[in-house]
């Protein structure tokens, strides 16, 4: 995406500061997130988004049933814990 969108977009997560976008239509694409890690280096995280899990999903209910399924309330739990544990050096 352009700078212009990208720069209205911006995220937090833990210690880490830049930009969440979402990239695609109707529900189908990726979020992308930018963090700034040093004044030449930039974080860059592609985040699918799992559709068949979410209401855009006309039997999602039945697929958050099947067994061992993470759901989008315990991915986003996952995701934050991962990236909250990254550590960084130069």
């Amino acid at each position: 995406p352009g700078w212009d969108y990208v720069s209205k977009n911006t995220y937090t997560l833990g210690s880490l500061s830049g930009y969440k976008v979402m990239s695609g239509v109707e529900g189908c694409g990726e979020n992308l997130y930018y963090f700034t890690i040093s004044p030449t280096k930039t974080l860059v995280i592609r985040r699918a988004l799992i559709t068949e899990l979410l209401p855009i999903s006309g039997n999602y209910q039945t697929n958050l049933k099947l067994p061992g399924i993470i759901t989008p309330s315990q991915e986003e739990d996952i995701f934050i814990k991962i990236i909250s544990s990254l550590k960084f050096t130069n």
